[in-house]
């Protein structure tokens, strides 16, 4: 049995995938405070009206909210369900001999700046004492030796793996509908008013992740 509006629903959102994927263009790279929001699924559209929920209740209330937008984050306790806690899991599968040496992913050419997150959260204690309540601020590490493709984050991973001659494989299941190619920060404002800078670098935040994902697997936690 045929339903014509679904598969005209199909082509529409095969067509809107198209033009998502090119969401930021690449001029607005890196994104300030000002870059105008383009939100290409359903977690980040909340996000957005979290956002303005705050800056609304600082205006009616007068309540003492910082406005903060983080970027990418990364280290022990995140969940498997995102990139990199993800890949480590399945090396740490692959190490115990409950997997098969290959690492499926979905699309892992974006770019992103990673923090870890022992830095993100000393940056959030830094903006409750020197931030200005309202004020909206971006925070993360933008640092060229911070930025990195997915791609590269498994890469390196598997340098870290006591497994040699391990294969990537991408999965249809685990490529997501939408993607943003560039997620790129300019936190300047935030640092130039705090002094905050990230201490842990791109090899800490997989080695913490990585031994974390290896303690669970090895003791049967997850």
């Amino acid at each position: 049995m045929r339903f014509p509006q679904l598969e005209a629903l199909e082509r529409q959102i095969e067509e809107e995938e198209a033009i998502q994927r090119e969401v930021i263009p690449e001029e607005e790279i890196p994104i300030t405070e000002k870059t105008f929001l383009r939100p290409v699924n359903p977690y980040a559209v909340t996000k957005i009206a979290q956002d303005l929920i705050c800056g609304v209740y600082h205006k009616t209330y007068a309540l003492n909210i910082i406005r903060i937008r983080s970027f990418n984050h990364e280290g022990p306790r995140r969940d498997n369900v995102f990139g990199i806690p993800w890949y480590a899991f399945q090396l740490a599968l692959i190490e115990q001999g409950k997997q098969e040496p290959i690492i499926k992913t979905g699309h892992i050419d974006d770019r992103r700046n990673f923090t870890h997150v022992k830095d993100m959260v000393n940056a959030y204690w830094i903006a409750n004492e020197k931030c200005d309540p309202g004020e909206l601020y971006l925070i993360g590490s933008d640092e060229k030796d911070r930025i990195f493709s997915y791609r590269e984050i498994i890469d390196k991973l598997l340098q870290l793996s006591t497994v040699r001659d391990i294969k990537i494989e991408q999965d249809t299941k685990y490529v997501r509908p939408t993607s943003v190619p560039r997620l790129i920060g300019d936190t300047s404002k935030f640092r130039n008013l705090t002094g905050w800078k990230p201490t842990y670098s791109i090899d800490d935040i997989l080695t913490d992740t990585l031994n974390y994902w290896r303690d669970f697997v090895k003791n049967d936690l997850y």
